[in-house]
């Protein structure tokens, strides 16, 4: 098991209007935030927990969501974000899930989708490596 492990439950950053509808500005920026915070992921990795939210996103809001992602954690580690980043996602929302995957990784970053919480463990458990890994 990972020693150093911070777990994010999207959940708590997906903004909504009054209305119901995504507030996309919002979520970017909470997305933002969160990845730039000097020093916050430095020899931790990530399980982003998607498990009980609901969005919408386009396929040209995911890359966009993956690409700042990316723009603030290299910022945030000059040296290099080497960490890994777990998506825990349901059933139903995993191609979603890998698509986000792709896009991350063609930004540099080391991440992978999954529907098992136990997958998450055995794959966050291995010697990080930015090659590509079997994931469920």
């Amino acid at each position: 098991m990972p020693s150093n492990l911070k777990i994010i439950r999207l959940r708590d950053f997906i903004k909504v209007h009054p209305e119901g509808d995504l507030d996309f500005p919002k979520m970017k920026e909470g997305v933002r935030e969160i990845a730039s915070v000097p020093g916050a992921f430095v020899d931790h990795d990530v399980l982003v927990d998607t498990r009980g939210t609901e969005s919408h996103l386009s396929v040209f809001d995911t890359w966009e969501i993956a690409k700042d992602l990316a723009t603030a954690v290299h910022s945030g580690s000059p040296e290099g974000f080497t960490a890994k980043i777990a998506i825990l996602c349901p059933v139903e929302s995993f191609d979603h899930a890998k698509f986000f995957e792709l896009c991350a990784e063609n930004q540099g970053l080391n991440v992978r989708a999954f529907t098992s919480f136990e997958d998450v463990f055995e794959w966050l458990s291995e010697p990080s490596t930015l090659s590509r890994d079997k994931s469920s």
